[in-house]
């Protein structure tokens, strides 16, 4: 069975070389997912850019940890599902908030909305209500915000459609969707 390759850094082509290069520096890693992703130059590049216009948002690096743990749970992605597993101590998000976050949840009312909201978006692939608009704001947040969450759910389902279309192997330690973890306690 054909199947998409991770490249090899060392093989990268000279357009992919340099965002291998620039993502290594960065993180000190290059994920597989990345590596598969090196296929396309232009696709990978527009991919770094989207994920650097989060460094911009207001939204912080928690809320957008706990977005990506929901919505990679209700797309039953264990790859990214596992990235944000990985990472969610450097966002400092307790194991209990992330497995909270699994399934929608947050003792936090606000946080709980926007995960709420963020399901939405992809259970009802994008055609949200009025309601549903209604509700997020009711919670506390503005235009911008919103726009915010919505732009870290599209971001979070390329992620999850395009590891689950390439089955790119899990370089992380793994977390599977539908299955809670053991959490200290």
């Amino acid at each position: 069975m054909k199947t998409l390759k991770a490249l090899d850094p060392a093989q990268a082509g000279e357009k992919t070389k340099p965002l291998f290069d620039e993502i290594e520096k960065r993180i000190h890693s290059l994920p597989n997912m990345i590596r598969v992703m090196g296929n396309s130059a232009p696709i990978l590049k527009a991919y770094m850019q989207f994920n650097a216009a989060f460094n911009e948002t207001r939204m912080p690096p928690k809320l957008r940890g706990l977005i990506t743990a929901y919505v990679s749970e209700l797309n039953g992605c264990d790859y990214t599902l596992s990235i944000a597993k990985a990472l969610s101590q450097r966002e400092d998000i307790a194991p209990e908030e992330f497995e909270a976050a699994r399934q929608g949840k947050s003792d936090d009312p606000k946080t709980k909305s926007a995960l709420w909201f963020a399901g939405k978006l992809v259970q009802k692939r994008g055609r949200v209500s009025a309601l549903d608009l209604e509700d997020v704001f009711n919670n506390g947040f503005d235009d911008e915000q919103i726009v915010e969450i919505i732009g870290i759910t599209a971001l979070v389902v390329y992620r999850n459609y395009f590891n689950l279309a390439t089955g790119a192997e899990i370089d992380f330690p793994l977390v599977k969707a539908g299955e809670p973890l053991v959490v200290p306690g």
